[in-house]
Protein backbone atom coordinates (compact mmCIF):
# COMPACT_ATOMS: atom_id res chain seq x y z
CA UNK A 1 0.00 0.00 0.00
CA UNK A 2 1.52 3.32 -0.90
CA UNK A 3 1.73 6.54 1.31
CA UNK A 4 -1.22 8.33 -0.25
CA UNK A 5 -3.50 5.38 -0.06
CA UNK A 6 -2.87 5.12 3.88
CA UNK A 7 -3.04 8.84 4.41
CA UNK A 8 -6.45 8.57 2.90
CA UNK A 9 -7.83 5.45 4.65
CA UNK A 10 -6.11 7.25 8.32
CA UNK A 11 -8.90 10.16 7.20
CA UNK A 12 -12.16 10.20 8.92
CA UNK A 13 -15.42 11.55 6.66
CA UNK A 14 -15.58 14.50 8.13
CA UNK A 15 -11.71 14.93 7.04
CA UNK A 16 -12.05 13.68 3.86
CA UNK A 17 -15.39 15.65 2.73
CA UNK A 18 -13.80 18.87 4.04
CA UNK A 19 -10.48 18.43 1.73
CA UNK A 20 -12.87 17.43 -1.07
CA UNK A 21 -15.20 20.87 -0.80
CA UNK A 22 -12.25 22.95 0.23
CA UNK A 23 -10.14 21.59 -3.40
CA UNK A 24 -12.80 23.53 -5.43
CA UNK A 25 -12.77 21.01 -8.31
CA UNK A 26 -16.18 19.95 -7.75
CA UNK A 27 -18.54 23.08 -8.16
CA UNK A 28 -22.11 21.36 -7.40
CA UNK A 29 -20.69 20.74 -3.71
CA UNK A 30 -21.80 23.83 -1.29
CA UNK A 31 -20.71 22.37 1.35
CA UNK A 32 -19.31 19.83 3.98
CA UNK A 33 -21.97 18.38 4.60
CA UNK A 34 -23.31 17.82 0.84
CA UNK A 35 -19.57 16.69 0.33
CA UNK A 36 -19.81 13.72 3.06
CA UNK A 37 -23.24 12.86 1.87
CA UNK A 38 -22.10 12.10 -1.61
CA UNK A 39 -19.39 9.95 -0.19
CA UNK A 40 -21.67 7.80 2.35
CA UNK A 41 -23.85 7.63 -0.73
CA UNK A 42 -21.12 5.78 -2.78
CA UNK A 43 -20.14 3.76 0.52
CA UNK A 44 -23.67 2.04 0.21
CA UNK A 45 -23.05 1.49 -3.63
CA UNK A 46 -19.29 0.26 -3.32
CA UNK A 47 -17.85 3.04 -4.71
CA UNK A 48 -15.30 5.16 -3.49
CA UNK A 49 -15.18 8.72 -2.45
CA UNK A 50 -13.53 10.12 -5.33
CA UNK A 51 -15.92 8.38 -7.84
CA UNK A 52 -18.67 9.25 -5.46
CA UNK A 53 -17.49 12.71 -5.49
CA UNK A 54 -17.55 12.68 -9.69
CA UNK A 55 -20.28 11.20 -10.46
CA UNK A 56 -23.07 11.29 -7.70
CA UNK A 57 -25.72 13.90 -7.26
CA UNK A 58 -28.16 14.39 -4.29
CA UNK A 59 -31.39 16.47 -5.31
CA UNK A 60 -33.75 17.09 -2.91
CA UNK A 61 -33.20 13.43 -1.54
CA UNK A 62 -32.55 12.00 -4.79
CA UNK A 63 -29.74 10.00 -6.42
CA UNK A 64 -28.81 10.63 -9.37
CA UNK A 65 -25.48 9.04 -11.07
CA UNK A 66 -23.45 9.88 -14.11
CA UNK A 67 -24.22 7.08 -16.94
CA UNK A 68 -20.77 6.20 -16.80
CA UNK A 69 -20.99 5.28 -13.44
CA UNK A 70 -24.46 3.37 -13.67
CA UNK A 71 -22.45 1.84 -16.79
CA UNK A 72 -19.48 0.65 -14.73
CA UNK A 73 -21.44 -0.45 -11.72
CA UNK A 74 -23.69 -2.87 -13.84
CA UNK A 75 -20.32 -4.39 -15.42
CA UNK A 76 -18.85 -4.82 -12.02
CA UNK A 77 -22.08 -7.02 -10.83
CA UNK A 78 -23.61 -9.89 -11.82
CA UNK A 79 -25.18 -8.33 -14.42
CA UNK A 80 -23.44 -7.07 -18.08
CA UNK A 81 -24.56 -5.12 -20.64
CA UNK A 82 -24.03 -4.90 -24.20
CA UNK A 83 -24.45 -2.24 -27.14
CA UNK A 84 -26.81 -3.80 -29.80
CA UNK A 85 -27.54 0.07 -31.72
CA UNK A 86 -25.52 3.53 -30.84
CA UNK A 87 -26.87 5.95 -33.61
CA UNK A 88 -27.81 9.79 -33.69
CA UNK A 89 -30.81 8.24 -33.77
CA UNK A 90 -30.94 5.23 -31.12
CA UNK A 91 -29.26 3.23 -28.57
CA UNK A 92 -29.98 -0.51 -27.63
CA UNK A 93 -28.34 -2.07 -24.87
CA UNK A 94 -29.00 -5.95 -24.42
CA UNK A 95 -28.49 -6.64 -20.78
CA UNK A 96 -27.26 -10.44 -19.35
CA UNK A 97 -27.74 -11.47 -15.34
CA UNK A 98 -25.07 -14.56 -14.57
CA UNK A 99 -24.33 -14.94 -18.29
CA UNK A 100 -27.84 -15.17 -19.69
CA UNK A 101 -29.46 -12.34 -21.56
CA UNK A 102 -32.69 -10.80 -19.70
CA UNK A 103 -33.87 -7.63 -22.50
CA UNK A 104 -32.99 -4.54 -23.84
CA UNK A 105 -33.29 -0.92 -23.25
CA UNK A 106 -34.05 0.82 -25.98
CA UNK A 107 -33.88 5.09 -26.38
CA UNK A 108 -34.63 6.81 -29.25
CA UNK A 109 -34.64 10.33 -30.45
CA UNK A 110 -38.34 10.56 -30.67
CA UNK A 111 -38.41 9.54 -27.21
CA UNK A 112 -36.34 11.85 -26.06
CA UNK A 113 -38.67 14.73 -28.19
CA UNK A 114 -41.88 13.34 -27.19
CA UNK A 115 -40.48 13.66 -23.22
CA UNK A 116 -39.56 17.05 -24.36
CA UNK A 117 -35.43 16.61 -23.37
CA UNK A 118 -34.18 18.14 -26.59
CA UNK A 119 -35.52 21.29 -25.59
CA UNK A 120 -34.41 23.72 -22.28
CA UNK A 121 -31.72 23.06 -20.34
CA UNK A 122 -29.65 20.45 -22.39
CA UNK A 123 -30.66 21.34 -25.52
CA UNK A 124 -27.27 22.01 -26.66
CA UNK A 125 -26.22 18.60 -25.41
CA UNK A 126 -29.10 16.95 -27.43
CA UNK A 127 -28.18 18.69 -30.72
CA UNK A 128 -24.26 18.38 -30.27
CA UNK A 129 -24.13 14.85 -28.86
CA UNK A 130 -27.13 12.94 -29.12
CA UNK A 131 -25.15 9.66 -28.69
CA UNK A 132 -23.89 10.12 -25.57
CA UNK A 133 -27.58 11.61 -24.39
CA UNK A 134 -29.00 8.60 -25.98
CA UNK A 135 -27.16 5.89 -24.12
CA UNK A 136 -27.25 7.68 -21.18
CA UNK A 137 -30.80 7.36 -20.99
CA UNK A 138 -30.65 3.77 -21.90
CA UNK A 139 -28.42 2.47 -19.59
CA UNK A 140 -30.02 4.25 -16.94
CA UNK A 141 -33.51 2.15 -17.86
CA UNK A 142 -31.42 -0.95 -18.09
CA UNK A 143 -30.54 -0.37 -14.17
CA UNK A 144 -34.24 0.42 -13.53
CA UNK A 145 -35.48 -2.25 -15.35
CA UNK A 146 -32.96 -5.38 -15.14
CA UNK A 147 -30.55 -4.44 -11.75
CA UNK A 148 -32.68 -2.16 -9.15
CA UNK A 149 -31.11 -4.47 -6.46
CA UNK A 150 -27.83 -3.06 -7.27
CA UNK A 151 -28.90 0.35 -6.85
CA UNK A 152 -31.15 0.07 -3.90
CA UNK A 153 -34.08 1.37 -5.79
CA UNK A 154 -34.59 4.24 -8.10
CA UNK A 155 -32.04 6.00 -10.09
CA UNK A 156 -31.75 8.78 -12.30
CA UNK A 157 -29.21 10.76 -14.27
CA UNK A 158 -28.81 14.24 -13.01
CA UNK A 159 -30.26 15.86 -16.81
CA UNK A 160 -33.42 13.55 -15.83
CA UNK A 161 -33.87 16.16 -12.90
CA UNK A 162 -32.91 19.05 -14.37
CA UNK A 163 -29.11 19.35 -14.01
CA UNK A 164 -27.39 20.98 -16.80
CA UNK A 165 -24.45 18.61 -18.08
CA UNK A 166 -21.92 18.20 -20.85
CA UNK A 167 -22.96 16.51 -23.29
CA UNK A 168 -19.53 15.52 -24.62
CA UNK A 169 -17.96 14.56 -21.05
CA UNK A 170 -21.47 13.74 -19.01
CA UNK A 171 -20.00 15.84 -16.27
CA UNK A 172 -22.37 17.81 -14.43
CA UNK A 173 -22.55 21.78 -15.44
CA UNK A 174 -25.25 22.99 -12.97
CA UNK A 175 -27.68 21.14 -10.31
CA UNK A 176 -30.96 22.08 -10.57
CA UNK A 177 -31.43 23.10 -6.75
CA UNK A 178 -31.68 26.97 -6.27
CA UNK A 179 -30.92 27.41 -2.80
CA UNK A 180 -27.29 26.76 -1.40
CA UNK A 181 -27.10 24.37 1.86
CA UNK A 182 -25.39 26.35 4.53
CA UNK A 183 -22.15 24.77 5.68
CA UNK A 184 -22.30 22.39 7.80
CA UNK A 185 -19.33 20.65 9.56
CA UNK A 186 -20.02 17.19 10.30
CA UNK A 187 -19.32 15.78 13.07
CA UNK A 188 -20.07 11.84 13.53
CA UNK A 189 -19.23 9.66 15.62
CA UNK A 190 -16.22 7.37 15.81
CA UNK A 191 -17.40 4.44 13.56
CA UNK A 192 -19.54 6.82 11.17
CA UNK A 193 -18.47 4.76 8.70
CA UNK A 194 -20.09 1.47 10.52
CA UNK A 195 -23.35 1.23 8.84
CA UNK A 196 -25.45 -1.79 10.78
CA UNK A 197 -26.41 -3.88 8.34
CA UNK A 198 -26.25 -7.77 9.02
CA UNK A 199 -23.46 -9.35 7.02
CA UNK A 200 -23.94 -12.59 5.08
CA UNK A 201 -25.03 -15.84 5.53
CA UNK A 202 -28.01 -13.65 6.87
CA UNK A 203 -30.75 -16.04 9.64
CA UNK A 204 -33.86 -16.14 8.61
CA UNK A 205 -36.07 -13.54 9.09
CA UNK A 206 -32.84 -11.18 7.59
CA UNK A 207 -32.69 -13.02 4.32
CA UNK A 208 -36.18 -13.33 4.11
CA UNK A 209 -36.42 -9.67 4.45
CA UNK A 210 -33.64 -8.75 1.94
CA UNK A 211 -35.49 -11.33 -0.72
CA UNK A 212 -38.73 -9.48 0.22
CA UNK A 213 -37.04 -5.85 -0.51
CA UNK A 214 -35.32 -7.26 -3.50
CA UNK A 215 -38.57 -8.57 -5.37
CA UNK A 216 -40.55 -5.05 -4.29
CA UNK A 217 -38.14 -2.82 -6.19
CA UNK A 218 -38.51 -5.17 -9.41
CA UNK A 219 -41.91 -4.92 -9.26
CA UNK A 220 -42.01 -1.23 -8.26
CA UNK A 221 -38.94 -0.68 -11.49
CA UNK A 222 -42.26 -2.75 -13.67
CA UNK A 223 -39.48 -5.64 -14.29
CA UNK A 224 -41.12 -8.35 -17.01
CA UNK A 225 -39.43 -10.99 -19.37
CA UNK A 226 -39.48 -10.08 -22.40
CA UNK A 227 -39.80 -13.16 -23.92
CA UNK A 228 -42.55 -16.23 -21.94
CA UNK A 229 -39.75 -19.16 -22.73
CA UNK A 230 -37.60 -17.34 -20.74
CA UNK A 231 -39.74 -16.53 -17.62
CA UNK A 232 -40.48 -20.19 -17.88
CA UNK A 233 -37.03 -21.18 -18.07
CA UNK A 234 -36.18 -19.14 -15.42
CA UNK A 235 -38.97 -20.72 -13.10
CA UNK A 236 -37.71 -24.00 -13.47
CA UNK A 237 -34.19 -23.26 -13.03
CA UNK A 238 -34.89 -21.97 -9.48
CA UNK A 239 -36.72 -24.67 -8.63
CA UNK A 240 -34.12 -27.30 -9.18
CA UNK A 241 -31.61 -24.90 -7.86
CA UNK A 242 -33.43 -24.10 -4.91
CA UNK A 243 -34.00 -28.13 -4.48
CA UNK A 244 -29.85 -28.51 -4.51
CA UNK A 245 -29.70 -26.37 -1.23
CA UNK A 246 -31.64 -29.39 0.82
CA UNK A 247 -29.69 -32.39 -1.35
CA UNK A 248 -28.91 -33.93 2.09
CA UNK A 249 -32.27 -34.97 2.88
CA UNK A 250 -34.46 -37.26 0.42
CA UNK A 251 -37.45 -34.85 0.39
CA UNK A 252 -35.84 -31.64 -1.04
CA UNK A 253 -39.32 -30.78 -2.81
CA UNK A 254 -40.63 -30.59 0.42
CA UNK A 255 -38.14 -28.55 1.91
CA UNK A 256 -38.03 -26.39 -1.47
CA UNK A 257 -42.32 -25.74 -0.89
CA UNK A 258 -41.47 -24.53 2.97
CA UNK A 259 -38.87 -22.21 1.93
CA UNK A 260 -40.99 -20.70 -1.37
CA UNK A 261 -43.79 -19.95 0.85
CA UNK A 262 -41.98 -18.29 3.36
CA UNK A 263 -40.19 -16.20 1.27
CA UNK A 264 -43.33 -15.60 -0.71
CA UNK A 265 -46.39 -16.70 0.39
CA UNK A 266 -47.02 -19.48 -2.21
CA UNK A 267 -45.80 -22.95 -1.75
CA UNK A 268 -46.18 -23.34 -5.59
CA UNK A 269 -43.69 -21.60 -7.77
CA UNK A 270 -46.22 -21.24 -10.26
CA UNK A 271 -47.14 -18.27 -8.51
CA UNK A 272 -44.40 -16.92 -8.63
CA UNK A 273 -43.84 -13.86 -10.58
CA UNK A 274 -41.30 -12.38 -12.50
CA UNK A 275 -39.81 -10.05 -10.16
CA UNK A 276 -39.91 -13.11 -7.87
CA UNK A 277 -38.33 -15.81 -10.22
CA UNK A 278 -35.77 -13.05 -10.91
CA UNK A 279 -34.86 -12.34 -7.23
CA UNK A 280 -34.70 -16.05 -6.76
CA UNK A 281 -32.40 -16.59 -9.46
CA UNK A 282 -30.24 -14.12 -8.29
CA UNK A 283 -30.21 -15.16 -4.91
CA UNK A 284 -28.84 -18.53 -5.65
CA UNK A 285 -26.49 -17.17 -7.90
CA UNK A 286 -25.79 -20.99 -9.78
CA UNK A 287 -22.91 -21.61 -11.62
CA UNK A 288 -21.11 -24.49 -13.56
CA UNK A 289 -17.56 -25.59 -11.97
CA UNK A 290 -14.75 -27.03 -14.93
CA UNK A 291 -16.81 -30.07 -15.16
CA UNK A 292 -20.24 -28.62 -16.03
CA UNK A 293 -21.75 -29.55 -12.71
CA UNK A 294 -24.39 -26.65 -11.44
CA UNK A 295 -23.84 -25.91 -7.80
CA UNK A 296 -25.76 -23.20 -5.61
CA UNK A 297 -24.04 -20.26 -4.12
CA UNK A 298 -22.41 -21.55 -0.76
CA UNK A 299 -24.09 -18.04 1.07
CA UNK A 300 -27.51 -18.67 -0.54
CA UNK A 301 -27.55 -22.21 0.60
CA UNK A 302 -27.19 -21.44 4.36
CA UNK A 303 -29.92 -19.14 4.44
CA UNK A 304 -31.93 -21.47 2.60
CA UNK A 305 -31.13 -23.74 5.14
CA UNK A 306 -32.03 -21.03 8.31
CA UNK A 307 -35.49 -20.35 6.66
CA UNK A 308 -36.22 -24.18 6.42
CA UNK A 309 -35.01 -24.47 10.57
CA UNK A 310 -37.63 -21.64 10.85
CA UNK A 311 -40.36 -22.80 8.85
CA UNK A 312 -40.09 -26.41 10.85
CA UNK A 313 -39.77 -24.50 14.17
CA UNK A 314 -43.21 -22.63 13.39
CA UNK A 315 -45.33 -26.02 12.66
CA UNK A 316 -43.59 -27.24 16.00
CA UNK A 317 -40.76 -29.32 14.47
CA UNK A 318 -37.50 -28.77 16.05
CA UNK A 319 -35.21 -30.49 14.55
CA UNK A 320 -34.71 -30.43 10.97
CA UNK A 321 -33.80 -34.33 10.48
CA UNK A 322 -37.03 -35.66 12.65
CA UNK A 323 -39.07 -33.76 9.81
CA UNK A 324 -36.71 -34.27 6.50
CA UNK A 325 -34.53 -37.51 7.47
CA UNK A 326 -31.10 -36.84 6.50
CA UNK A 327 -28.58 -39.36 4.99
CA UNK A 328 -25.96 -39.09 8.00
CA UNK A 329 -25.14 -36.02 7.63
CA UNK A 330 -27.04 -32.37 8.09
CA UNK A 331 -26.59 -29.41 5.63
CA UNK A 332 -24.39 -27.33 7.64
CA UNK A 333 -21.64 -30.15 7.99
CA UNK A 334 -21.78 -31.04 4.09
CA UNK A 335 -21.35 -27.17 3.59
CA UNK A 336 -18.09 -27.73 5.70
CA UNK A 337 -17.03 -30.99 3.44
CA UNK A 338 -17.22 -28.99 0.43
Amino acid sequence: MTKELTIQNDMSLTETSEMFFKSGFFPDVKSTAQAAVKIMAGQELGVGPFASMKGIIIDHGKTELSAGLVGALIKHSQYDYRVKEHTNEACTLEIFENGEPVGDSRFTIQDAQQAGLTKGTNAHSWSHYPRNMLFSRAITNSARWYCPDIFSGAIYTPDELGAQIDGETGEIITVSTEADTPQVMVTPPKQEQEVAKPSRPYNALDAIAQLQKSIRMRKDQGFVYQVAQEREKRRSMAVVNMEKCFDYTPDQTEARHLVGAAITGSESSKDWDDATIATLTNWLNAKPDEQGNWYVDSLATIEAENILDMALDIEGVKQRDEALPAQNVTGSAKLMKE
